[in-house]
């Protein structure tokens, strides 16, 4: 590639070719004006422009008066270009665009003259970006004034800290979600709020937005030796952003979740449920004033992917809202190029790139649950996604966090695409790969260090809440991947292998068990109705179809009809008495109905069950088969014994001619 050289400037205000000849070019030579003929000492440098606030406010008298509709943050009075991007914040756009072409222009020949002046030119774009409306700058007060008005903010960040002193968190924005609240609190309280509605109040509040929106457009700078506590004092500090903000209302909303009653906040159902809303429609205004402004950064990243999560639990994951959010996250990922690269691991300080894979894992595995719940085609491929085959190894000394967490989800997610894959393939080759599957599942799951894998039940484990909730989640997790494969190489859901009854028991068991023992979990990452929705109800509708076609009998010796029977009814039980859930909340149509289909195919499982043995006549041959355990007047004293339910009619339930097991199927 040819070299860029810098003409002279009598050459370049002609616009006529130079041969760029030092110290006179012979253009200039010939025209005579050799003492005119000079180069510039940083030919590729821009001019220092006017800042946008001297450009704004400070024109002259003969301008004319200042545009009163844009809003102009105070910047520093250089570097500033005089025209916005072209291209307003492209993010990330691959090996093969059209910027990656030109850059090969910079490289050799002026890439110093142009590192010298980033900071500058970056600076000047995110300046151009804080031209805000005035009806912007007016959104911003308002909501302002509407938090003022309707939140206690002290005690709302007071709920926050308590929810995470309990063990719970954001998953990904974790390590700085009270630093959030704290920043936030501060950033938008004012002093007296007896002044909200004077006009020095209103004062207040436009300041407070337009600190907003200044600090909202500045870029996200951290350097390659810098901390987690360096990264969040570029949002936490004094003046907050609308990221910040989105944050701490969407840690609030979350935090009505898991607390029932705070004092001060709500003390009943239908208080705790207003403040949800409230606090969540404040983060979703946040989220799209943050995006309204195009400086995508890893902050709004991450917001983005916790308003996801927020409303997923709120609307419920079959909405239509929690789908939308989700593919905005996706698209972000995608913008950031973070499925691709996480950053240059000679710029980039560790810490963000293990927040960037956070952020990734996370919208990764939402991508396969939803999908899978939802029946629709995935947005994330691993074919298209590097970042998704990264290596990813357990420690020695591991304990629970959320990224022990993040990681489990990240390999049942990856593990369940190839499961997905499957349909694609011929029979053949479909029970091939699934037999390598299968192997990399029990793989996976040995790997995991004892210490996080849930090896007996719950109510054995003194543990905190949210790692015993863990736990569980952890071994579902894998269990449904077992579920899928068995489900994908199975050619009738109606003559399931053994197999995938095991697994569909198993899966149901450890659902009801979470279910019974719900006081002693907390929501870990998954809470307890997306488990009985996603994992419970897949598991009870294969285990119903094996009731309804009777095939358990090919099931393992555990999972016996009894159990089975058992387990479904408890399911039944909790959700038609509300201790699950209530009417008013999102997935509570979905489990309602399920649950009375549930019931309705108990009822006539049952009575089938019994009437067949009666017509079948077997009560003499259980009584042939049992010499001496029970004679015609034994039975006819069991039909009369017992009917005030005391200890002696369970004994002699026991004992009754159809609940006999013959001796020759016994064991």
């Amino acid at each position: 590639m040819s070299r860029r050289l810098p003409a002279c400037d009598p050459c370049r205000s002609s616009k006529l070719s130079c041969d760029h000849t030092k110290p006179v070019c012979q253009r200039c030579a010939h025209r005579r004006i050799a003492d005119q003929c000079s180069y510039r000492d940083r030919p590729f440098k821009k001019r220092a422009l006017r800042t946008l606030s001297q450009r704004t406010f400070d024109t002259p008298q003969s301008a004319g008066p200042p545009n009163p509709h844009v809003f102009a943050p105070s910047t520093p009075s250089t570097g500033t270009p005089r025209q916005p991007r072209r291209y307003p914040n492209p993010g990330y756009l691959g090996t093969s665009s059209h910027t990656t072409f030109f850059d090969h222009f910079s490289e050799n020949d002026w890439n110093h003259s142009r590192s010298a002046s980033r900071d500058e030119v970056d600076h000047g774009l995110n300046a151009v970006s804080a031209a805000v409306s005035i009806d912007r700058l007016e959104q911003g007060a308002k909501l302002i004034v509407q938090v003022l008005d309707a939140a206690n903010l002290e005690a709302w960040r007071s709920l926050v800290e308590a929810w995470v002193a309990s063990g719970i968190n954001l998953p990904v924005a974790e390590p700085f979600t009270v630093s959030c609240a704290r920043a936030a609190c501060s950033s938008i309280a004012l002093r007296d709020n007896n002044t909200l509605k004077s006009l020095e109040g209103l004062a207040a509040t436009t300041r407070a937005s337009r600190a907003l929106f200044t600090e909202s457009c500045r870029p996200l700078r951290v350097a390659a030796t810098d901390t987690i506590e360096t990264f969040c004092q570029l949002f936490c500090r004094k003046v907050a952003r609308w990221e910040t903000l989105g944050l701490f209302f969407t840690s609030v909303s979350r935090a009505t979740i898991d607390i029932t009653q705070f004092e001060g906040i709500y003390t009943s159902e239908q208080e705790r449920r207003a403040v949800r809303k409230l606090a969540m429609q404040f983060a979703d205004t946040c989220l799209d004033i943050s995006i309204s402004l195009d400086c995508l950064n890893d902050l709004q990243l991450i917001l983005q992917y916790e308003n996801f999560i927020l409303h997923s639990l709120v609307d419920g994951d079959q909405s239509y809202h929690s789908w939308r959010r989700l593919g905005d996250v996706v698209s972000s990922l995608f913008a950031l190029g973070y499925h691709e690269q996480l950053g240059d691991p000679s710029t980039t300080a560790p810490f963000l790139r293990e927040l960037r894979f956070v952020a990734f894992s996370r919208t990764y595995s939402a991508d396969k649950n939803c999908s899978i719940f939802l029946g629709r085609p995935p947005r994330m491929l691993k074919s298209y996604c590097p970042t998704a085959n990264l290596p990813d190894t357990w420690a020695l000394d591991e304990v629970f966090t959320y990224r022990a967490d993040t990681r489990v989800h990240h390999l049942c997610a990856s593990l369940k695409e190839d499961v997905l894959n499957l349909h694609k393939e011929p029979h053949e080759v479909r029970l091939q790969r699934a037999n390598h599957i299968r192997n990399a599942v029990a793989t996976q799951w040995s790997e995991i260090p004892a210490k996080l894998r849930l090896d007996k039940p719950l109510c054995e484990y003194d543990r905190p809440h949210v790692e015993i909730d863990f736990l569980a989640s952890a071994k579902l997790n894998f269990a449904h991947v077992r579920f899928l494969l068995e489900l994908t190489i199975t050619p009738r859901v109606s003559s399931p292998s053994s197999e995938l009854l095991r697994t569909s028991a198993d899966m149901l068991s450890l659902v009801v068990e979470a279910i019974v023992l719900k006081e002693r979990l907390a929501n870990s990452g998954t809470s307890l109705v997306w488990k009985v929705a996603y994992y419970g109800l897949a598991a009870a509708g294969v285990l119903c179809l094996a009731l309804l076609y009777n095939t358990l009998d090919r099931a393992a010796l555990h999972t016996t009809p009894s159990k089975v029977i058992r387990d479904l009814s408890v399911l039944v039980a909790e959700i038609e008495m509300g201790a699950l859930l209530h009417p008013e909340d999102p997935n509570y149509a979905l489990l309602s109905g399920a649950a009375y289909a549930i019931k309705n195919l108990l009822d006539r499982t049952i009575a089938n069950r019994f009437a067949n043995h009666v017509d079948a006549q077997v009560l003499p041959e259980a009584t042939a088969l049992s010499p001496g355990r029970c004679s015609d007047v034994e039975l006819n004293d069991w039909s009369t014994h017992g009917l005030d339910f005391d200890p002696a009619f369970w004994l002699n339930l026991s004992e009754h001619p159809l609940l006999l097991t013959p001796e020759g199927e016994a064991g």
